[in-house]
């Protein structure tokens, strides 16, 4: 292979398995009556700062908060279905369905 092309390969390479690695994940659980939700990313990297939002089924926007620097995020438990989205801008967004979360105390 000529260098230019292995040259070319190698670095597309590289880049698809940069974007691989960065894809947003994201994983929520019950504390309490508290919804903790962590966003990330597939390499192992945090989120801190970053966005995440809480939405109706019709794609209402219930909340929003903010990773903290342990890239952590806090929510109250709304009430009916609703699903929870860190979108980066890159990649398809990270969804958490609120079925995938345990029954809040109580219930």
């Amino acid at each position: 292979m000529r260098p230019a092309l292995l040259g070319a390969a190698l670095l597309a390479g590289l880049v698809a398995g940069a974007a691989q690695a960065h894809t947003p994940m994201l994983d929520c659980r019950m504390d309490g009556r508290e919804i903790v939700c962590s966003p990330g990313f597939s390499d192992g990297s945090a989120a801190p700062g970053m966005e995440v939002r809480v939405y109706s089924y019709a794609d209402e926007i219930l909340q929003k908060g903010v990773a903290d620097g342990q890239s952590r995020v806090r929510f109250v438990r709304p009430q009916g279905e609703f699903y929870i989205r860190f979108d980066p801008g890159h990649e398809a967004p990270a969804e958490f369905d609120h079925a995938d979360l345990p029954p809040a105390a109580g219930r």
